[in-house]
Formats: C-alpha cells, sequence, structure tokens
C-alpha cells in the first residue's frame, strides 16, 4: 500500500527566532519512501537536519523578524497497511528489571517541572498495584 503524508506550517516571529521541528519519518522508514519526505523551507529559508537522542530526525531553523516560513514536507512511503504490533497485556516492570535503553525515558527533564510532576503522578497512581498484585508501588507507602 502506498501512503502519501506531508504537512505544511508557516511560523511568523515578531524577533529572530531560533526553532527545532519533527516533521520527517523516522530513519529506519526512510528505505520506504518513495518520493520525497524531505523537510523545505521555501526560498528563503534555510533548515540543518539532525537526529535527536532518540533517533528521531529533525531540523533546526531560524524564523526571520516579521518574515513568514513555511515549512513543509510532502511524500509517499510503502506500508503494509497494518497496525504496529501492540502487547495484549502490557506487564509492569521493576526499575532494576528494565533495559538499560529504557533508562532514559525515567530521568528528569529540564523542559518539565518534574517535582511537580512526580506529586501529581503519586497522588493519582501511587496506589496502583504492580501486574503481580502486591501492594502500591508508591516506596513511600511499602514503610
Amino acid at each position: 500500500m502506498l501512503i502519501r503524508f506531508g504537512s505544511e506550517i508557516e511560523i511568523i516571529c515578531a524577533q529572530d527566532t531560533a526553532g527545532v521541528a519533527m516533521l520527517s519519518l523516522r530513519p529506519e522508514r526512510q528505505p520506504l519512501v518513495l518520493r520525497g519526505g524531505t523537510v523545505d523551507a521555501g526560498g528563503d529559508g534555510e533548515v540543518e537536519g539532525f537526529l535527536d537522542s532518540f533517533g528521531n530526525r529533525c531540523v533546526r531553523f531560524v524564523a526571520r523578524a516579521g518574515r513568514p516560513l513555511t515549512l513543509s514536507v510532502d511524500g509517499i512511503v510503502r506500508d503494509n497497511g497494518r497496525p504496529d504490533r501492540v502487547p495484549a497485556q502490557p506487564v509492569a516492570a521493576a526499575i532494576p528489571d528494565l533495559p538499560a535503553d529504557a533508562l532514559r525515558f525515567l530521568m528528569a527533564s529540564r523542559y518539565c517541572e518534574s517535582d511537580v510532576l512526580g506529586a501529581f503522578a503519586w497522588s493519582r497512581f501511587g496506589a496502583t498495584t504492580s501486574a503481580e498484585g502486591s501492594q502500591s508501588m508508591n516506596p513511600s507507602r511499602r514503610r
């Protein structure tokens, strides 16, 4: 099955503004792209591509003050059309049992108020039991 993908985003800023956008397919899908798929910033704009720490294709750009910048991508990809496989029953795992490449998703981020989000998460989900039905996963309730 062939799937057309794409987007067009216009940005106008009051001052010169640097930005990053993720508008591309992931690199492992690139061999299946039959046409296009490259992010373009129009005649006046420039984009520089890079991979982030999660393997996503990103572009960085500068939107010049008062001038519209249009980021666009258009392409066709070959796909089998089937949904991604999802485990029927997700399994909770203890942190020591997690694979090392999953640990980066547990690290605090400067883009998120982790202390506030942590308190919110414990208040909503702290009484959740593990997959084996043992007591709360909240360490403060295990004492």
